[in-house]
């Protein structure tokens, strides 16, 4: 059984109350009770009071929170769509909607953008979430959105409206499906300890 958890945006787990039974709410991870809204309604007061004690004292127990990272689609490649077209020395259109800004929205974001030759997991970014060497194609490098006007530019710069693939790929690439990743992190608007990663990729058709 569990309690309603807050959304993850919540640093702190504050104790509410509902039905019988006062509970510590839960960030993201973080619930230390289990009993939802519809079996407190149908549970006993009495039998729920019986195990109030061993609820808040495996709460106040509970060891510090350990970073912990998650990897996810989050944000939205605008452009270059699916199936666009990537040659070498031409530039080509790029606009990307980061995933954090509903309910919390953090005043930067940062982004590093990839180019690679599968459709990328999170399985396949190494221990600082990125693409190991020789995992990648090539790399565009690191940007920081701003998402709020009044704030100063920061660095790295905010992502250009354009792309150029500098260098030709190997020639076995010609005329084969290529994939532009960005991975998005973010350490705002999360619970304290945690990081959070998005990994977002298109399609691109690759020709000399």
């Amino acid at each position: 059984m569990a309690c309603i958890a807050p959304p993850d945006t919540s640093e702190a787990c504050p104790f509410t109350i509902i039905g019988p039974l006062v509970c510590p709410y839960a960030c993201l991870q973080r619930a230390s009770c289990f009993l939802t809204k519809l079996e407190l309604e149908d549970a006993h007061p009495e039998s729920t009071l019986a195990i109030l004690p061993a609820i808040l004292a495996s709460y106040a127990l509970a060891s510090p929170l350990e970073k912990r990272v998650t990897v996810t689609h989050t944000g939205t490649i605008n452009s270059p769509v699916n199936g666009s077209s990537i040659t070498p020395g031409i530039p080509f259109d790029f606009h990307y909607t980061d995933g954090w800004g509903t309910g919390c929205y953090p005043g930067y974001t940062l982004i590093n953008i990839w180019l690679v030759d599968h459709e990328p997991t999170g399985s396949d970014l190494n221990s600082t979430y990125q693409f190991p060497d020789g995992d990648y194609l090539y790399y565009f490098g690191d940007f920081l959105i701003i998402n709020d006007e009044g704030l100063p530019p920061m660095s790295p710069p905010p992502p250009p409206s354009t792309f150029t693939l500098q260098e030709p790929l190997d020639p076995a690439y010609d005329d084969t499906e290529v994939y532009i990743a960005v991975v998005e992190e973010l350490t705002s608007c999360v619970p304290t300890s945690y990081t959070k990663y998005g990994l977002t990729s298109n399609d691109l058709q690759y020709s000399l």
